[in-house]
């Protein structure tokens, strides 16, 4: 019974949201009470949409004079909210019991047609539904970037032996360059709650109190961002991921179609960049396309085009093998050039590209090496 109840409760705070998809534009001189008596599951249900200059509201229980009353059975209202029927067709099918003035209940699904509406329910708290998005200008050259290093070594590993060189490129075109290390311990990132207070309460502040917020704060006023990972089984490490999903506040919980895609407005729009760097133990470059994927997404939902995309696939034996120090010393010249255009451009060269994502090494001494590595290792760690 109590799981009943519950669910009930739910199903009329729907409908209380449903009463906003009223259409005041084609409806906004009615004036009407329609009342329903639905009976889901065994247990009934009457409350009733009450319409008065151009607004709508929902409430439970019964109005003492409606100018419409409909009884109908659970399944039938269903499929009426779902538009999986008409009110006409419920009506000469006998689905529906109507006392009152039919045409309101016919009406129904004109009555509640609204599609995309601006938000007045907060207007006192600046919730705003503005999809307009900010148009991009000539790059400008920033004077300073933002490089988050997503790796859990942070400067000790593979990623920085990379990640440095294409640092000292923009260094040199002039740009300041600030490195935070997602994995340094004294920064206390949480991951997302999923407890939606930024969408209901606090409209695009996180109520979680940690170094993730100032992070995202920076993202923000950051005209240049570029994310540094290795990759982590098709993604990124866990500390990062977490900051990632944190960047879920800068987005408004109501949706809107643009192109083949659904995205949410903003709370600020602001001309920003942002840019892909990543290394992979993984010799092919096909292995980093779920993590491009996932950076585009966010790239589409959070309104900051993807002007690079930097990876290089193999990239631990290429810095480790001896034989291979040409090849790495090649690698980190086309680096140093891409951090120079990057900030000079706004765009790195394909031709560079191609060179950090060369595959050097032929692909069975690729596995010999690679093998060899963690037998020797493992061997030595036997008893």
């Amino acid at each position: 019974m109590e799981e009943r109840l519950k669910a009930l409760k739910k199903f009329v705070n729907w409908l209380k949201g449903f009463a906003y998809l009223f259409n005041s534009e084609l409806y906004g001189d009615v004036n009407t009470v329609i009342q329903f008596n639905v009976v889901i599951e065994g247990t009934a249900l009457s409350g009733y949409f009450e319409i008065v200059n151009g607004r709508a509201n929902f409430e439970p229980g019964e109005h003492e004079k409606p100018n419409v009353s409909i009884t109908l059975n659970g399944e039938a209202f269903l499929e009426l909210l779902k538009g999986k029927t008409s009110p006409q067709k419920l009506w000469l099918t006998k689905r529906v019991k109507i006392e009152g003035e039919k045409e309101y209940f016919f009406a129904f699904p004109e009555l509640f047609s609204r599609k995309i509406f601006f938000v007045e329910w907060n207007k006192e708290k600046g919730i705003t539904f503005d999809v307009t998005r900010v148009k991009k200008q000539a790059w400008r050259k920033p004077d300073k970037v933002l490089v988050l290093n997503g790796s859990a070594r942070q400067r000790k590993g593979f990623t920085w032996a990379f990640l440095q060189h294409l640092i000292e490129g923009m260094k040199r075109a002039g740009a300041e360059v600030e490195v935070i290390d997602i994995y340094n311990a004294k920064l206390k990132i949480n991951p997302c709650y999923g407890c939606f207070e930024c969408w209901t309460r606090t409209l695009g502040e996180c109520i979680i109190k940690d170094d993730a917020a100032e992070i995202i704060e920076k993202i923000g006023d950051s005209y240049l961002t570029v994310f540094a990972t290795p990759l982590y089984l098709y993604s990124v490490p866990a500390k990062f991921k977490a900051l990632l999903d944190r960047i879920f506040i800068e987005l408004q919980p109501f949706l809107y179609p643009e192109g083949n895609y659904t995205k949410h407005p903003l709370w600020k729009n602001k001309e920003r960049y942002m840019a892909l760097f990543a290394i992979s133990g993984y010799p092919e470059i096909e292995v980093f396309n779920p993590l491009r994927e996932m950076f585009r997404g966010i790239s589409r939902d959070a309104d900051i085009p993807l002007i690079a995309e930097i990876l290089r696939p193999g990239a631990w034996l290429l810095k480790t093998l001896i034989q291979y120090r040409g090849e790495y010393k090649r690698v980190a010249n086309a680096l140093d050039k891409a951090g120079e255009q990057l900030v000079e451009k706004g765009k790195v060269d394909n031709e560079l590209l191609e060179i950090i994502a060369r595959n050097y090494i032929p692909k069975d001494q690729y596995y010999t090496y690679n093998n060899l590595f963690w037998i020797v290792r493992y061997s030595s760690m036997k008893r």
